[in-house]
């Protein structure tokens, strides 16, 4: 069922032209804190909307976005976007749907008719092409026939398709060493359909026949994917479309993203790697509400409503997760190899951890004769960090969480210098990473494959990676500050990403929420693997597309483990599901950070910790530091703001 999609903006809004809008929303991103410098981060480049090739496609997509009126009022338009402005009002562009045509250049209009260049349109169509220079024609056919033959005479105002006259409006020309033949003239002659959008001075050529095709981008936890080619094959004959997947790795997928929204290039459906890493307003104006569509959908309306990585805008839930095991997180993974050379257990208190630490520092694990290991090894940040240890002292896997209907900050408690101290202790004593505070996660990845030290924060796919060869990593069942502490375990509150319909997605909701649908329920139903040739590379696809609803099943990366080390990863995981977090956990703080709330003060904890854990301050200063925190206007503003969120929820 087809429905008409209507964004209701919210108060304070008003409807701007699609070139307002882009430019707009650019900026607004621009002064949010989202853009870095090109000369920080070389992969993302510029973010600044400078390319007319990338103005002109999103405004002949995007249309009319909400943008609050405040923002347009402190916003002056640098000079370089105004001349961009300037110059598009005076074109004319072409968008081609379900078609794989590409144009070096502008399209041209002559006599009120758009020309545009003839080889690399037809050659896109799939024709072959012949010159004839006596009388200046050019003579297209379909090897397979399946359009008629066309032929295009420079300097005439009619074309000839199968063999019968078309007037063209217009004479073709040459210029440049290139025949303009007629668009309109041409695309209807051999049966595509041309829409002109005259706001957006815009043709959308497209074929009324052709396979619907768009573009999703999700995420993948390594860099590299094998094509998985069964999915695929299979995905277009059920789902009746074609989609062209962008695979990205974790290292740098959130920056892609914001370069993609803030240039106004998204795909179709596009993976947020946790929902609440963009602003409210921002996520309205480049997302398309579902709602009105989830009804035809019960599996996606209940995820959309209920699952780990769902968000509301307007009391109307915009983000579809996927499907996840709330354990699908990091956790510490140790060598079980190491503990077997050492004749160790594996430790279940942080002083039997603690002790395993000195072990693998001082008694030469790995039997090379060297002095060259560590007890652990870990990031500062991000998914390799060494944050849980704070995790095993305060009971809780994040920051915030929730208590008796209020937002606490774990960072301000006793239980959060505990863990500093424990940390300290170990980096005064020669047992943690000395480079720790530098690393990044795939850094803390190539250290453990160089066996570096015998202890990190791995998910349960990363462990499995590393066991190869002589090395065998497990994940830790169960841990605890001590003796007398709950077990804590791994939890992802916020789910492992949550797909949004994107403003700029050209085909009918309906059409991508279909094609999400099939991919998640069959992933429930687990009837993927019953195809013909079905492969690990095609499973690892369906995990990443549609995510995991249980660690332990269809998990291609724990497949190829030894039997005996399989049971051992089976055993944690069993005792990983005796703990929750799911009535406390509070993954909307994010928004605080995406909004560049508070920032100052996170950063300035985050170094105290640091210098802390490095002794560059003692714990009584960092005792200090919390006192003097809480007692600031801003963290009390802070505070109150969570609180609120926390309001909003209920």
């Amino acid at each position: 069922m087809c429905r008409p999609y209507k964004f209701q903006p919210s108060p304070k809004t008003r409807n701007f032209s699609a070139v307002e809008s882009v430019i707009l929303l650019n900026l607004y991103i621009r002064k949010r804190g989202f853009v870095m410098k090109r000369k920080k981060v070389k992969q993302r480049g510029s973010l600044v909307v400078t390319s007319m090739a990338v103005l002109a496609l999103t405004v002949s997509t995007l249309g009319p976005v909400p943008v609050r009126a405040e923002e347009v009022a402190t916003t002056q338009l640098p000079p370089s976007l105004i001349e961009q402005l300037e110059q598009w009002k005076k074109g004319v562009y072409v968008e081609f749907r379900n078609l794989r045509i590409g144009l070096s250049e502008q399209p041209r209009l002559k006599d009120g008719i758009m020309m545009v260049p003839a080889r690399e349109l037809l050659i896109g169509l799939g024709y072959t092409l012949s010159w004839n220079a006596s009388d200046r024609s050019l003579h297209a056919t379909k090897p397979d026939q399946s359009r008629p033959e066309l032929l295009f005479r420079d300097g005439r105002s009619e074309l000839q398709a199968g063999g019968k006259s078309v007037a063209a409006g217009t004479a073709s020309f040459i210029d440049d060493g290139k025949l303009w033949i007629p668009l309109r003239a041409t695309a209807q002659s051999i049966g595509l359909k041309v829409e002109w959008v005259p706001q957006n001075r815009l043709a959308v050529v497209s074929d009324p026949l052709a396979t619907p095709q768009f573009r999703i981008m999700t995420l993948i936890p390594g860099q590299e994917v094998e094509t998985p080619s069964v999915l695929l094959e299979q995905l277009k004959k059920a789902a009746k479309a074609d989609a062209e997947i962008t695979w990205v790795g974790p290292d740098h997928y959130r920056q892609k993203s914001m370069v993609m929204i803030a240039a106004g290039d998204m795909p179709s459906i596009m993976l947020f790697d946790h929902p609440y890493f963009i602003p409210n307003d921002i996520t309205e104006s480049i997302t398309v509400n579902p709602g009105p569509y989830l009804d035809d959908y019960p599996t996606l309306k209940k995820l959309a409503e209920e699952g780990p990585g769902s968000r509301y805008l307007n009391g109307d839930p915009y983000f579809i997760p996927r499907l996840s095991d709330p354990h699908h997180a990091s956790f510490p993974a140790i060598r079980k190899d190491w503990l077997d050379k050492l004749g160790l257990i594996v430790p279940s208190t942080m002083d039997e951890l603690y002790e395993v630490m000195k072990a693998f520092t001082n008694y030469d694990p790995d039997g090379n004769g060297k002095n060259d290991t560590y007890g652990l090894t870990g990031a500062m940040f991000g998914e390799q960090s060494i944050a849980w240890v704070e995790h095993v002292f305060t009971g809780r896997p994040e920051r915030f969480s929730i208590k008796n209907g209020q937002v606490i900050d774990h960072a301000v408690s006793e239980e959060e210098t505990k863990a500093l101290q424990w940390l300290a202790k170990a980096y005064q004593e020669g047992l943690v990473d000395p480079e720790f505070a530098v690393l990044g996660s795939q850094q803390v990845i190539e250290r453990l494959e160089n066996d570096t030290a015998g202890l990190a924060s791995l998910t349960i796919e990363q462990a499995a990676e590393q066991s190869e060869d002589d090395a065998v990593w497990v994940p830790l069942g169960s841990l605890k500050a001590d003796s007398s502490s709950a077990s804590i375990a791994p939890w992802n509150s916020a789910g492992i990403g949550s797909y949004i319909i994107t403003a700029m997605a050209k085909e009918d909701p309906d059409l991508l929420l279909q094609w999400l649908n099939y991919g998640i329920e069959t992933t429930l139903k687990g009837g993927w693997s019953k195809l013909e040739g079905w492969s690990a590379a095609d499973q690892a696809a369906v995990n990443s597309l549609f995510g995991q609803p249980d660690l332990l099943q269809h998990n291609p990366t724990l497949d190829a483990l030894p039997e005996k080390v399989l049971d051992q990863y089976k055993a944690s995981v069993e005792q990983w599901r005796k703990v929750s977090y799911e009535d406390s956990a509070f993954p909307e703080a994010e928004l605080l950070w995406s909004q560049g709330k508070y920032i100052e003060l996170r950063d300035e904890l985050n170094m105290n910790k640091t210098k802390v854990i490095m002794g560059a301050i003692s714990i009584d200063e960092w005792k200090t530091y919390q006192q003097k925190l809480v007692a600031t206007d801003s963290y009390r503003a802070m505070m109150k703001e969570l609180n609120e969120l926390l309001k909003a929820r209920l």
